[in-house]
């Protein structure tokens, strides 16, 4: 099954690298991942940059766009049969994606899949 991640970004910095470690180190090569950066002025698309060796589709928008167009940008890039958002602050746990393949296998016509999530402190790591 094709799936892609649609990643709106906009100063993510202190995030980003954290969110696709998540994505595609852990998913080894089960999704891909379409990001549309909303003109960042931090260091969100170097970072973003330094994973060009997988599954990541960078798209920018020229000036900076309300949220939901910078959504836009990225399902108009998405050519998979499924897709799930994510925030550039989030990230997913080991095995989503496997989880995630396994359900899409299990139940051909599953039509919406929900992750469940938690919250966690950014300075102690622990679930709030």
């Amino acid at each position: 099954m094709n799936v892609t991640a649609l990643l709106p970004v906009l100063n993510e910095e202190p995030y980003i690298t954290k969110c696709l470690d998540s994505l595609l180190i852990n998913s080894t090569g089960m999704i891909s991942v379409v990001v549309s950066d909303n003109c960042s002025t931090d260091q969100s698309l170097s970072l973003i940059s330094k994973y060009k060796n997988y599954s990541l589709k960078l798209v920018t928008t020229p000036v900076q766009v309300p949220a939901v167009s910078n959504w836009r940008a990225c399902f108009k890039e998405a050519d998979t049969d499924f897709v799930f958002t994510i925030g550039g602050d989030d990230q997913l746990a080991p095995h989503t994606i496997a989880t995630f393949h396994e359900y899409l296998e299990r139940y051909s016509d599953l039509e919406i899949f929900y992750f469940y999530f938690s919250n966690f402190d950014d300075n102690t790591q622990e679930e709030i």
